[in-house]
């Protein structure tokens, strides 16, 4: 795959704490989050009027954070990491001094919530038996990626897709919960309605940006990262890698 100078330009941090993940993942994940921008947001400390708390999603992988009022959020934490430091060197999203931006914090952020996100996808899916609990597989990743974009799905939604012969990949997965009738899916949703308010098109979206970014994963027998000395996993094209290495060094 392809990427763009920025996303190709957490390649090298990713490639050394990735532990195991396929790094055509990752890549392909801050791509359809952030586009590799560490100043990119989500949600913008906006009051969610469902809970009365402040939501903010903030990072290369898009972090979420919420609080009680908007001052708590910043010295709230994700992994570890607040989201003032996922802030550092960053006006809106717009990167104002590349220098003060805290790489280590983005990534160890980004990496501790796709580890969460892996843990629980092998939990949920092993615990019904799925086929698609493997990491060698592309739809193991897009369930990973759900995990991000609304838990709440595979949550309470595996069990009776497996029920149905519709856990073993995730187009038949995705199927079932999209097909689902109003009255099954309000009954199967233990989310508050989580998943029922974004029918149709909502859920679409969602589902096909798990789909787009677990097929980042390719090949992975390739894309995993390879042992010290073999050259790496995955060979970029010279104009990307030079792009990459001038972004790195405060480029941006």
């Amino acid at each position: 795959m392809v990427f763009t100078p920025l996303v190709e330009s957490w390649r090298p941090t990713l490639e050394q704490q990735a532990n195991g993940i396929p790094i055509n993942f990752l890549l392909a994940w801050l791509t359809h989050e952030s586009g590799g921008n560490p100043c990119a947001t989500g949600f913008v400390g906006k009051q969610d009027p469902r809970d009365g708390l402040f939501k903010f999603e903030a990072g290369i992988g898009q972090n979420f954070f919420e609080a009680r009022s908007f001052d708590a959020l910043f010295p709230t934490t994700s992994n570890g990491v607040t989201l003032a430091q996922l802030r550092k060197g960053c006006n809106g999203q717009t990167i104002t001094n590349r220098s003060a931006v805290d790489d280590e914090a983005q990534v160890r952020a980004f990496l501790a919530d796709v580890e969460r996100f892996r843990d629980r996808s092998h939990q949920q899916l092993g615990a019904v038996g799925s086929q698609a609990d493997a990491e060698e597989l592309e739809d193991f990743w897009m369930f990973v990626k759900l995990q991000h974009a609304l838990p709440a799905i595979p949550r309470f939604f595996l069990a009776a897709a497996a029920e149905s012969g519709a856990a073993d990949s995730f187009e038949r997965f995705a199927g079932f919960v999209e097909n689902l009738d109003l009255e099954t899916m309000k009954r199967l949703d233990g989310s508050g309605g989580g998943v029922t308010i974004r029918r149709g098109a909502t859920l679409a979206k969602i589902f096909n940006n798990a789909r787009k970014t677990g097929a980042g994963s390719g090949a992975n027998f390739f894309d995993f990262v390879a042992p010290s000395g073999t050259g790496g996993a995955f060979v970029v094209p010279a104009v990307l890698l030079v792009a990459s290495l001038l972004l790195s060094k405060g480029g941006v």
